[in-house]
C-alpha cells in the first residue's frame, strides 16, 4: 500500500473516501432497485380501492347513453 500512496501521491484518507462513495453508490442503486416492486404494488392497491367507484361510474353512464338513445314512442290516435 506504502508503495502506491507513493507512486500516486495520494494520502490513505483519498482511498477511504472513494471506497466509502462507491459503497453508498451501490447502496443507492439498491435501494432503487428494491422500490420498484414497491411502487408497483402500491399503484395496484390503489387501483384496486378505485375499481368500485370506476365501475360505477361506468355503470351510470351506460344508462344514460341508453336512455337517450332509446327512441321516443310515437303515440298514434
Amino acid at each position: 500500500m506504502k508503495d502506491k500512496l507513493e507512486k500516486t501521491g495520494h494520502k490513505k484518507g483519498y482511498y477511504m473516501r472513494r471506497g466509502f462513495l462507491k459503497g453508498l453508490a451501490l447502496g443507492f442503486a439498491l435501494l432503487t432497485v428494491a422500490a420498484i416492486p414497491i411502487g408497483i404494488s402500491y399503484k395496484i392497491s390503489v387501483a384496486k380501492l378505485d375499481e368500485p367507484k370506476t365501475v360505477k361510474h361506468l355503470e351510470e353512464t351506460k344508462k344514460q347513453q341508453e336512455e337517450e338513445s332509446l327512441p321516443e314512442a310515437s303515440i298514434e290516435e
